[in-house]
């Protein structure tokens, strides 16, 4: 089976990390590897997480905006990245749905289902609920 990094989004919903933490580790397909990206909430504390090798955290003093959190993805070294927002809790099969949406097409791939294409054009992916 294909390896996977989580990263998840610390912004305005930091009393939900725990639980979308719990979810990511709870996927039928476990994630090798889950970072922590906090753009700029001053109130959240990642200290736990810090101290663990199977997180990778990234505590920015700052918000750098929407799209950072896209970058640290190039830092992973699995063959899939999946990026949640910070108000995203995963269904056990999520990540195995991802995988085997991208045996039948390779995409880019949003929650419900949505491939985003070339042009900024998207689509429903009816394969892949």
């Amino acid at each position: 089976m294909s390896e996977i990094t989580a990263i998840v989004n610390v912004f305005r919903r930091p009393h939900i990390l725990k639980e979308q933490i719990q979810s990511i580790m709870e996927q039928t397909v476990k994630p090798k590897q889950i970072f922590i990206w906090n753009n700029g909430n001053k109130e959240v504390d990642l200290e736990e997480y810090k101290n663990d090798p199977y997180f990778k955290v990234f505590d920015n003093n700052y918000n750098s905006g929407v799209w950072s959190r896209f970058i640290i993805g190039f830092l992973a070294e699995t063959e899939y990245v999946c990026v949640f927002d910070d108000d995203t809790i995963p269904g056990k099969k999520w990540f195995k749905n991802c995988i085997d949406c991208m045996n039948t097409k390779e995409a880019l791939y949003g929650t419900v289902g949505v491939i985003f294409k070339d042009l900024g054009e998207n689509q429903k992916a009816k394969e892949c609920y």
